[in-house]
């Protein structure tokens, strides 16, 4: 095993557990502010931090047998624990990324719309089932060198679409609420400006990660500093959508207003339709 493929590792896993630690206060946070948002999301949260949670307990493991149990046998195959950390781990990108398409499709009902959330929906189904291959491999891989050789085209090819749809979605969300902004009246537009800037930050951040991994690989994957960039993405993403849900709080909503699967931010007031209900604080108008 590559010397240098532990110290990638390394740096990856205490990134990935301070993401970790961010995640689950985000996550506590979220529960104590948020308690009437559609059981849906509740769910795919915990679903969230408990594979979170595994991805980096598996790698820390993986680490420790390498370190400690395994030092110096530098000739033995990748841990076990460690390809079922990657598999963990690799499957929140599109899980997210699938959360992000939904809504999209809430906020316009148009073909166009139907296109691009389909477009996104596929390519999220191809990085999903890109990741379930590459990690059923990389347990018959004898080194991380060799599979890095045979399936380089994959790996780029995985980084490349998982970056084309962070691009895709933070596009789109930042023009349906570009779009929205100018049918509001002039003292809302600075919670809107607010929104537009959360709203490409989350997306963008994602997407600039994605492509930072796939850079490294393609130019750098003999010391192996991609491994610890995608250890650590998959914190990126989790702590992404936590982001996203929490920003409510600073854009002037009550914590009571609910959230559903549809996860529009700029949806009138309805819960029979199944939209999402925004309530501004006592003294300021509501949108």
């Amino acid at each position: 095993m590559n010397p240098n493929f532990v110290g990638g590792i390394e740096i990856g896993t205490l990134v990935a557990a301070i993401l970790l630690g961010m995640l689950t206060i985000q996550i506590y946070v979220y529960y104590i502010n948020f308690p009437h948002d559609s059981w849906v999301i509740k769910l795919l949260i915990a679903i969230v931090w408990m594979t979170e949670t595994a991805h980096v307990m598996g790698i820390c493991y993986g680490l420790y047998r390498i370190t400690v149990t395994r030092y110096g046998q530098l000739d033995l195959p990748i841990p076990l624990e460690m390809c079922t950390a990657a598999i963990l781990g690799n499957v929140i990108h599109p899980l997210v990324q699938a959360i992000f398409t939904a809504r999209i499709y809430q906020l316009g009902h148009t073909p166009q719309n139907r296109f691009i959330t389909a477009i996104c929906w596929a390519i999220s189904g191809f990085i999903l089932g890109a990741t379930v291959l590459l990690s059923i491999k990389v347990f018959n891989a004898t080194s991380i060198d060799q599979f890095e050789h045979d399936w380089a085209w994959l790996i780029l090819g995985l980084f490349s679409a998982t970056a084309a749809v962070d691009l895709l979605i933070a596009a789109t969300m930042f023009y349906y609420t570009l779009k929205n902004r100018a049918l509001l009246k002039s003292e809302k537009v600075g919670r809107v400006d607010a929104l537009i800037s959360w709203t490409a930050q989350t997306g963008l951040f994602t997407c600039i990660a994605a492509i930072t991994v796939a850079v490294f690989f393609g130019t750098m994957k003999q010391n192996h500093i991609w491994l610890a960039l995608l250890i650590l993405t998959t914190g990126l993403y989790s702590n992404s959508l936590m982001s996203l849900l929490n920003g409510r709080l600073h854009l002037g909503y009550q914590v009571e207003a609910p959230f559903t699967i549809s996860l529009g931010t700029l949806q009138p007031s309805n819960r029979s339709r199944g939209g999402v209900q925004f309530s501004v604080r006592p003294g300021m108008e509501s949108v």
